[in-house]
């Protein structure tokens, strides 16, 4: 697993009519480290500086695993102002294993 100080990177997804979505699926590598992590919920932190704490959600469909964040990812998104399209770097902020993260708008 990579060091927990590690940066992710996505492109949010969404409808441009509502500007967000309920449920945010994670990338390749950052869904694999989530998953690996065992963490039930991440906790963020964006450019306002609110914490939010959203849920993970991980399916295993029998070709595809989805990992995705789920309950609070639309209060998060609204409290911070990010929209669909935006580009959005997660970083782990603490040394020890931890489900703290902050985000911020590249």
């Amino acid at each position: 697993m990579g060091s927990p100080t590690q940066t992710f990177s996505l492109r949010m997804q969404g409808g441009f009519m509502t500007g967000y979505i309920e449920n945010q699926t994670l990338q390749k590598d950052f869904a694999t480290y989530v998953r690996r992590s065992g963490y039930k919920s991440l906790r963020l932190f964006g450019r306002q500086g609110t914490e939010v704490i959203c849920s993970v959600l991980i399916r295993n469909y029998p070709k595809k695993h989805a990992t995705k964040i789920g309950e609070g990812w639309k209060d998060f998104i609204v409290v911070n102002l990010y929209a669909a399209g935006d580009i959005l770097n997660f970083k782990f902020v603490n040394k020890e294993q931890s489900n703290v993260m902050r985000v911020y708008k590249v």
